[in-house]
């Protein structure tokens, strides 16, 4: 009979357990790192769409940039201490 685990000790498949001893701006670094390269790709994966493989309007580029405009607007003020973060949306981006 296979024992059970408890929840402490089961792990997420292809996730790393965080270190002991870990401090917060360790944990930090260890988490935005991966975080940010992902968010670079998905931009640049984004930027794809200006090849010639696509059409599309001044006003779909206009409204692309300036939510992303918006969402690093509000990442800046999050991740600033000294200013207080709005509440987060859901996700919700339609052409």
């Amino acid at each position: 009979m296979a024992s059970k685990k408890s929840a402490s000790e089961k792990k997420s498949p292809g996730r790393k357990p965080a270190p002991e001893n870990e401090s917060k701006s360790e944990r930090f670094i260890r988490l935005a790192q991966p975080r940010v390269v992902k968010a670079i790709r998905t931009i640049q994966i984004i930027g794809n769409l200006g090849s010639g493989n696509y059409e599309r309007t001044q006003e779909q580029v206009d409204k692309i940039v300036s939510v992303l405009r918006t969402e690093i607007d509000a990442l800046e003020i999050e991740l600033d201490p000294k200013r207080k973060g709005p509440s987060k949306d859901a996700v919700n981006f339609t052409l």
